[in-house]
């Protein structure tokens, strides 16, 4: 769900994105590979190099028709808090 307020800052891809398992086996058959890191609970999480997601190129998702749940779901609200 894109929120009304949203001006496509990408600020939401700085946020952990936890996987489960079909979530990261999704990914893998679109033939990534290398995307993930574990979190301190050894859950797998998309890699966050320089402080932005792996698939995040520009402002756009490389992913984004199988992006994850958390990222689909993201902010659950009608207006993105982390707009200006």
């Amino acid at each position: 769900m894109m929120p009304s307020n949203c001006d496509r800052c990408a600020k939401c891809c700085s946020l952990r994105v936890r996987l489960s398992f079909f979530e990261y086996l999704r990914i893998l058959l679109k033939g990534y590979t290398g995307f993930t890191e574990k979190d301190i609970k050894g859950r797998k999480c998309i890699k966050m190099p320089l402080g932005k997601c792996f698939f995040l190129e520009g402002n756009e998702c490389k992913i984004y028709p199988i992006r994850p749940k958390m990222c689909r779901e993201y902010p659950g609200v009608d207006v993105c808090p982390k707009a200006e």
